[in-house]
């Protein structure tokens, strides 16, 4: 999944029924596309899995497979989402807002998130609503960091010479997540609080 912008991740989150979720299988199983430049996507070749619910060992759903291309793509989405919202990626209190916006979809759905991390990977509901709620927090911390990232002088003890940091975008970062607290885990990347995309 692509963080194209926050905005797109906040509105995907907001708007679809189930994240992820764009058709059900013949077999009537939900099915799970990437979030690829903010749109929902099919891998590059077509390629799927059904994940299996712990439980039951039965599948409760199909999910598209990434391939490297797929990779690729999402590499190159986040670079023109850098470049095309660059005063964007600037302004520390527009981040700060978005991630702000992004926190409120994840705990305005975090019921929802529980249900289907509980679904697939085991955990108790209890504890996975509990993960999306803290996701949320995590991304309200990061928030409220965004537009105090400055530079500063550093004292070198010499009247005639300036010392000073500037910090600059590292470009696009890439997460990889553990596949039983993706949604946690998501929350712990810092980078569009520091001016830089994320594919994850």
């Amino acid at each position: 999944m692509t963080i194209h912008e926050g905005r797109s991740y906040h509105r995907a989150i907001s708007e679809s029924a189930h994240p992820g979720e764009c058709t059900k299988t013949g077999g009537d199983l939900p099915r799970y596309r990437l979030f690829i430049g903010g749109e929902w996507l099919d891998a590059s070749d077509g390629g799927v899995r059904e994940t299996l619910n712990p439980y039951t060992a039965e599948p409760w759903a199909v999910i598209a497979e990434a391939t490297p291309e797929d990779v690729d793509r999402a590499i190159a989405a986040a670079q023109v989402a850098g470049r095309r919202g660059e005063a964007w990626w600037k302004d520390g209190a527009a981040r700060a807002k978005t991630l702000g916006q992004i926190a409120d979809a994840l705990e305005a759905h975090a019921a929802q998130i529980g249900h289907v991390e509980t679904v697939d990977n085991g955990k108790t509901l209890a504890e996975t609503v509990t993960q999306a709620r803290f996701a949320a927090r995590t991304y309200r911390y990061f928030a409220a960091l965004a537009d105090k990232i400055e530079g500063r002088l550093i004292p070198l003890g010499s009247g005639d010479t300036l010392d000073y940091v500037v910090r600059e975008p590292y470009g696009v970062w890439g997460g990889l997540t553990e596949t039983d607290r993706q949604d946690i885990l998501s929350g712990h990347r810092p980078p569009l609080e520091r001016h830089s995309p994320v594919a994850v």
